[in-house]
C-alpha cells in the first residue's frame, strides 16, 4: 500500500508497506489511533499512546490535521472499512499546504 509518511522534522516522503496492522504498528511505533482528514477518504495514522510515551513533537503532521500529532504519522486513503494507496492528488495538496506554510513562517 502506498502510504505518506511524516516523521517529525524530516521530509515527507511517499513509501510502500504492506497493508496490515502490524506494519502500521511497526511505522508509528506503538498502537494505532486513526485521525480523520476528509470524512470516509483521507485518515492519518498516528500512534496511540504517542501523548504519554513523551513521542517528539511532529509539526508537518499537526498542522495537516490541525491538532497536535507526536511521533511518526502515515496517511493514506480509506474507503470506509479499509485503508487504500493514497493518490497523487492528495499528496500534491498535503505538500502544497505544508510548503505554503512554511513560507509563510520564515
Amino acid at each position: 500500500m502506498r502510504v505518506l509518511r511524516i516523521e517529525p522534522g524530516q521530509e515527507l516522503e511517499l513509501i510502500d508497506i504492506e497493508n496490515k496492522l502490524e506494519e502500521l504498528q511497526e511505522q508509528v511505533e506503538g498502537y494505532i489511533e486513526c485521525v480523520t482528514l476528509i470524512p470516509g477518504k483521507l485518515v492519518m495514522i498516528v500512534n496511540e499512546e504517542g501523548l504519554i510515551q513523551e513521542l517528539p513533537y511532529n509539526m508537518s503532521a499537526s498542522i495537516i490535521a490541525r491538532r497536535n500529532i507526536v511521533g511518526n504519522a502515515l496517511i493514506v486513503c480509506c474507503d470506509d472499512e479499509d485503508f487504500t494507496d493514497i493518490s497523487q492528488e492528495y499528496v500534491k495538496e498535503i505538500t502544497d499546504k505544508i510548503l505554503r506554510w512554511e513560507w509563510l513562517n520564515e
